[in-house]
């Protein structure tokens, strides 16, 4: 059969992950003496879910004690000092489902290859050697990988010996990372494809249920503590019999308070479990625990998994294989499902939520009943809720959605608000809900996904509204994107926390961002602040609001102090905003409109705690020396575009011969300040990528934009290289817009016409288009028809020689 191009009809599953532990992984050390490679960067499962978004998996039959997918399994293989073990548990499931499948006996697909997609086709993580287990699933999905003949890994990373550049660290040539570009021939070989990944709830029993369903290992990965996997660069002893018998154990608190210090984690395949299976704890010396009466303190259950650090050593005398090991179930379902934020060693990894109806503490006690949770703002009895039980039908693949109102009579300030929805429906991942304050802003709860589940019965904590009034009527909306599946609102509640305005609070500082922006007169543009109140911003990961706390962003003439001269706008928290990035703070932005005339201006934020009395001024280094008029953001407002600026030449061409070239077709010079090229993958009406332009085009001149992988013919043209936004086929639609204004399009946004636009010469597909010289003004309509021949002339496959020069 054969395969290329063949999309196996499977369901892929990643168990969720600790979000916030990086590609960092535990590269078992090699029998050479090099140390393993331990990053620390924050990537390792980006995307994964919330678990409590996530229903469990469920089963008809009650799962055996004991099962594995041994037989279905492609040989170990060791990821050596590289730190790519997401890209091996990836490429390890890959082949697991080749074999299951029995289409292919000995699949033997390329890690380096796939590693080398994630960055140069779907253009994440450019600047480091890891990357994620969703974006390794979408390279995959997309692009497909050859097999390991055709590009075989190296065991190690780059180094100035291969390259000048690869010097080691981070933000290096991508080339440093993936070991170079594939040989030619790899690149015209066979390409081996999976359909979309989905996410499954860590839960012991969920996973279960998911691998007895479906015959079929899953993903997992979170964070790596040093001793529980017996780590040659643990601080703490470890113990070489139980790494080789693949032995990792839930850590000790020892453990978790040095490995934490290291943000390390690590990916491998689950692959079966043993209920019955019981191991010997270890403390923090290395020594096997027993109890006060000296009897053995033992640790009960444990996954199969299929690692990535080859045969010999670790699980070396695992009865179920060599290079195999077993993890325990509360490692799997505790530490690879916390919330993003990294839990404190001092307290228990999962504390109890307060609002998820989950004990996620273990105590027996669910949310407020809990006695953790009665300072939670859920739990106080100035709560006030409202409810509309009327069910609503939900109209199939409809825009307009299912509305449902509540009046809230109650006139008082928002602290906290949290809606809770029963809906009952047959494809969960097709639904968006919106919620609307009374004032019109709106609030998107949730999105269109691949979530193939079903019924959304949850309540969701919405800080958007914070510091607005309670009082008017709600409306939530529910709208279905897709064909063929049908629901019900049955009901949904508001339940309210309300903050007195007589209290005040102290800023203890702030400070600005970004430091510039560049627009058009009468254009918009987004100012950030970010302010610390001590025991209230700190409080939690999200915004954490005041009935006194009230922000504002400006704009005033450059040089000048914030003042009454200036133009304020009244800033809101940023919506799902989490402090991880700047611990301890909330974020408050708003879109302020530049001067009607060109010139350099200054923007500022500033914050109040007593309700706009007196103010904090916010610069860019920070509030704690007191404003600076030199420490202002820049804002620069240049002219428009003189003349129009179009998409002039369109190469799709083999392989990764890929690039537009944009012409300022007008007759003065045109700036690229504030200007993107986006594209519009498989008919999407949203843009699925972009890139941002710089710098200005004179009349007649032009901007090439292209793949990096693109042939020299193609290269030596090219002012703008990046493999993101020209990923594109033929069915794939573009626009150009700056400062927020569609220039011009090119095919149909939101159509996906099957392989192309067009036919014969004029082809989308495999064609070189150059825009006709009678055009001198854009598309700005991305939504009508598109005939390529009506503006585009056809120069034939692989057609480089007009790149760079208008032919006008």
């Amino acid at each position: 059969m054969d395969m290329n191009g063949w999309r196996m009809g499977f369901l892929l599953a990643l168990v969720l992950g600790l979000g916030f532990f990086g590609a960092a992984c535990g590269g078992e050390e090699v029998d050479d003496g090099l140390p393993p490679e331990l990053a620390d960067v924050d990537i390792l499962l980006a995307g994964a879910p919330d678990k409590a978004d996530l229903a469990d998996e469920k089963t008809d039959v009650v799962p055996p004690r004991q099962f594995d997918l041994i037989n279905f399994q492609s040989p170990v293989r060791n990821q050596r000092s590289r730190g790519v073990c997401s890209i091996f548990a990836t490429v390890a499931l890959m082949e697991h489902l080749y074999v299951k499948e029995g289409t292919y006996k000995t699949p033997d697909f390329s890690e380096q290859y796939l590693q080398w997609s994630v960055k140069n086709e779907v253009g994440d993580f450019t600047n480091t050697e890891g990357s994620s287990a969703s974006s390794n699933l979408e390279a995959i999905s997309r692009f497909g990988i050859v097999e390991e003949k055709d590009w075989p890994y190296e065991p190690f990373r780059w180094t100035t010996a291969n390259d000048p550049a690869c010097t080691g660290g981070e933000n290096l040539p991508i080339k440093c990372y993936t070991n170079g570009d594939p040989p030619a021939d790899a690149r015209q070989a066979k390409k081996w494809k999976l359909p979309a990944s989905r996410w499954v709830s860590s839960r012991v029993n969920s996973i279960k249920a998911f691998m007895l369903n479906k015959n079929q290992a899953v993903i997992a990965g979170g964070t790596f503590y040093y001793q529980a996997w017996n780590h040659g660069a643990s601080t703490l002893p470890v113990r070489s019999d139980y790494s080789r018998k693949g032995y990792v154990l839930y850590p000790n608190a020892k453990d978790k308070e040095e490995s934490l210090k290291k943000r390390a984690g690590h990916a491998f395949l689950l692959v079966g479990w043993d209920d019955d299976l019981e191991v010997q704890s270890v403390d923090e010396n290395g020594n096997l625990m027993v109890d006060a009466q000296g009897n053995p303190v033992k640790q009960k259950g444990f996954f199969l998994f299929k690692n990535s650090w080859g045969t010999g050593r670790f699980g070396v005398e695992n009865p179920k294989g060599d290079g195999y090991g077993w993890i325990q179930y509360q490692y799997v379902e505790e530490l690879s499902a916390v919330a993003s934020d990294v839990p404190k060693v001092d307290q228990p990894i999962n504390p109890e939520n307060c609002v998820n109806a989950i004990d996620d503490d273990r105590d027996g006690k669910t949310d407020c009943q809990d006695s953790d949770c009665v300072s939670h703002d859920a739990c106080k009895s100035d709560r006030l809720e409202y409810e509309n039980a009327s069910a609503t039908p939900i109209p199939d693949n409809n825009s307009s959605g299912a509305s449902s109102t509540i009046n809230v009579t109650l006139d008082a300030t928002i602290g906290a608000l949290d809606l809770t929805v029963d809906i009952n429906h047959t494809y969960r991942g097709d639904l968006e809900i919106r919620l609307i304050h009374p004032d019109g802003a709106t609030a998107t709860i949730l999105s269109p996904d691949s979530n193939s589940g079903d019924d959304i019965k949850q309540t969701f904590p919405v800080a958007d509204f914070n510091g607005k009034t309670t009082q008017g009527t709600w409306t939530l909306k529910v709208i279905d994107h897709a064909a063929q599946d049908t629901g019900t609102l049955n009901r949904w509640s508001l339940r309210f926390a309300v903050q007195s305005p007589s209290t005040t609070v102290t800023i203890g500082s702030c400070r600005l961002l970004p430091a510039s922006a560049n627009v058009q007169p009468g254009g918009s543009f987004g100012v950030q602040g970010r302010v610390f109140v001590a025991g209230l911003t700190d409080k939690t990961s999200g915004t954490d609001a005041h009935a006194s706390l009230v922000a504002q962003v400006g704009r005033g003439a450059a040089g000048s102090t914030p003042g009454s001269s200036w133009t304020w706008a009244v800033a809101s928290a940023t919506p799902s905003w989490n402090d991880a990035s700047d611990p301890g703070r909330d974020e408050y932005r708003a879109t302020l409109t530049a001067p009607a005339s060109a010139g350099t201006y200054a923007y500022a934020a500033r914050f109040s705690g007593d309700g706009g009395k007196t103010w904090t001024l916010c610069d860019l280094d920070g509030s704690q020396n007191g404003y600076q008029p030199a420490q202002a953001g820049v804002l620069t407002v240049s002219a428009p575009q003189a003349g129009g600026l179009v998409i002039s030449e369109y190469v799709e061409g083999t392989s990764y011969n890929k690039a537009v070239e944009i012409a300022n077709r007008g007759s003065g010079t045109a700036s690229l300040a504030g200007c993107k090229l986006r594209v519009y993958l498989n008919g999407s009406a949203t843009p699925s990528r972009e890139v941002d332009l710089s710098g200005s085009l004179a009349p007649n001149a032009t901007l090439v934009v292209c793949h990096p992988s693109s042939a020299q013919g193609i290269l030596s043209r090219c002012q703008m290289q990046n493999g993101s936004v020209t990923g594109f086929n033929g069915d794939d639609a573009l626009d150009l817009v700056c400062n927020g204004t569609v220039q011009d399009t090119f095919g149909r946004i939101g159509e996906d016409p099957g392989t192309a636009w067009g036919s014969g010469s004029s082809s989308t597909l495999d064609n070189t288009l150059r825009r006709k010289c009678s055009v001198t003004a854009g598309d700005t309509n991305g939504a009508d028809a598109f005939d390529p021949a009506a503006q585009w002339d056809g120069a034939g496959k692989d057609a480089f020689d007009g790149l760079g020069s208008t032919g006008c």
